[in-house]
């Protein structure tokens, strides 16, 4: 096994490092032990999510105590503690089946909007990444999640030119 020689290869390979980091905070009890850290995960793409949710439940629902320090099933960490960009996304052929991956995940809620510019290989159109998406969905995940997180206002002060147009 060597290191990867391409970028396809190398790429690819992201969500294996994704993955390993978050089953490490999950179960190492960081979280436990630092109850209002937050964490974002970014570049990393959000498809990976999914199965290492079902894995980590299944076996902390058969192995729990091994895992003293991990008080609550590994899903139940992610709303209220870590955040994934939206960029690298992967989009399939048929765009019901992100839409469900979208929904199974509470995107709505976990999700927050990355372009990755100026790389060539960005996510620069959030109207056609999520077009499909209730509204709602979509305004959370293209703004008011990351507002939420970093505590920011939803307006901005007025511009001086703006201030002398009005």
């Amino acid at each position: 096994m060597s290191p990867a020689s391409y970028f396809i290869e190398h790429h690819s390979l992201y969500p294996l490092l994704y993955t390993t980091h978050f089953n490490s905070l999950i179960c190492e009890g960081v979280f436990e032990r630092f109850p209002t850290l937050r964490v974002v995960f970014v570049e990393g793409g959000f498809s990976w999510l999914l199965p290492a949710l079902w894995s980590l439940d299944n076996h902390w629902d058969a192995l729990r105590s091994d895992l003293h320090q991990v008080k609550r099933r590994p899903s139940e960490y992610v709303r209220e503690h870590i955040r994934f960009s939206s960029q690298p996304i992967e989009e399939p052929s048929d765009p019901r089946h992100l839409d469900r991956v979208l929904e199974w995940l509470d995107a709505e809620h976990i999700l927050m909007f990355a372009t990755d510019y100026p790389h060539w290989d960005g996510d620069y159109d959030p109207r056609q990444l999520f077009r499909t998406l209730p509204k709602s969905t979509r305004r959370r995940i293209l703004a008011a999640n990351a507002l939420e997180l970093y505590n920011l206002p939803s307006t901005r002060p007025a511009s001086e030119p703006e201030l002398a147009r009005s």
